[in-house]
Order: structure tokens, then sequence, then C-alpha cells
């Protein structure tokens, strides 16, 4: 073809009277590229509740709140009583699904969102395992309207979540930073 490069360079050895050919590869041509649909296929099974879910890419920072929050599709109620959100919040009715993290291929990562009050927005990762029993889960994102005086932000890592909560009681915002770790079983531990 025009244009077409080969990535090999053939050599012949000669030595006792026998040749012997090789080929040595002069420049790596290789080009290898990821689908989103088969990397989210091999960390989503299409049977999933989570199926429908956008992946992100990593790093990715959450600092949803009440004036970025789009409502997002509605998980319906069967939905929601399989992934156990009810244990997540008592007093939240309608949650959404946000994305999936790609952490590993051995159980799955959900993000959702919802309001515990009237005036609060949380979003929660959740990590579950293929039979959807939660494994860990953390809230990356709070804002509430009332007083606004607390929110809080996460960057999320291939391994980690680095958590940002920052609070306006005082004249100036204080920020305490915790870190979590997200363990090759799916539980999530706090780093001291």
């Amino acid at each position: 073809k025009d244009g077409y490069q080969t990535d090999t360079i053939a050599s012949v050895w000669h030595q006792a009277g026998e040749t012997t050919e090789y080929n040595f590869i002069g420049k790596d041509t290789t080009i290898v590229s990821l689908k989103t649909n088969s990397v989210k296929a091999s960390i989503v099974p299409s049977n999933s509740l989570f199926h429908g879910i956008t992946p992100i890419k990593r790093p990715f920072r959450d600092s949803t709140n009440f004036d970025n929050f789009r409502e997002s599709p509605k998980l319906t109620d069967q939905e929601a009583s399989v992934l156990k959100l009810n244990t997540i919040s008592s007093g939240a009715r309608i949650f959404y699904s946000r994305y999936t993290v790609p952490f590993s291929t051995h159980f799955k990562s959900v993000v959702v969102s919802y309001r515990a009050s009237e005036h609060e927005l949380i979003t929660t990762l959740i990590n579950y395992d293929m039979d959807d029993h939660i494994l860990g889960k953390v809230d990356i994102a709070y804002d509430e309207i009332a007083e606004s005086q607390f929110r809080k932000e996460s960057l999320l890592t291939m391994d980690k979540i680095i958590v940002d909560e920052i609070s306006w009681i005082g004249n100036e915002p204080v920020r305490k930073t915790k870190t979590y770790e997200v363990l090759p079983n799916g539980k999530i531990i706090r780093n001291q």
C-alpha cells in the first residue's frame, strides 16, 4: 500500500555454510487502542444495572453541588432496592445514576447522587460485588444550601479517593483532607 512501512528489517547470517534469516524490529509501529464499549463491557456486564451508566477516566474531580447538578437518569424504585440504596440514606427517595469508575474487573463501582433533604445534595461512590452486595462506600461530594457552610469535593485516582471537606463556619474556609484507598477486593478504607 502507499505509505506502508514495514516494521521489520531483514538480515541474513551466514555461518559454516548455513544461511539463517532474521527479521529485526526496526521501529515498533504497533498501535493499541481501547474502545470505550469494550472496556465498559469488561467492567460492567451487559446484564448489569450499571450497563447504561457512562464510565469516567481518572484522575477525575467530582465537585457536585446545587449549582452544577443536572438531574441524570433516575434509578427506579426496583433498581434502588436491588442496589440497597435505602441503607445509604433512609431519607432519600430519589437516586440519580451519575457514572461508573473502572477501579477493577472484580467488582463494580458506581456513583449516585441524592438529596438527603431539601437543602442537602450528596454524591456517594459505592463498590458492589458481582452479585450487587455492597463492599464499600464513601461520600465524595456534598453541598448544603440552608446555611452554605459545608461542602465536600473529591479527586478519584487509580486506587485512591481524596476527599476535601470545606467548612465556612469562621471568617476563612477551613479545609480538611481525608484519603481513602480502594483495595483490590473492593473494600474502601480510610488512610490515617
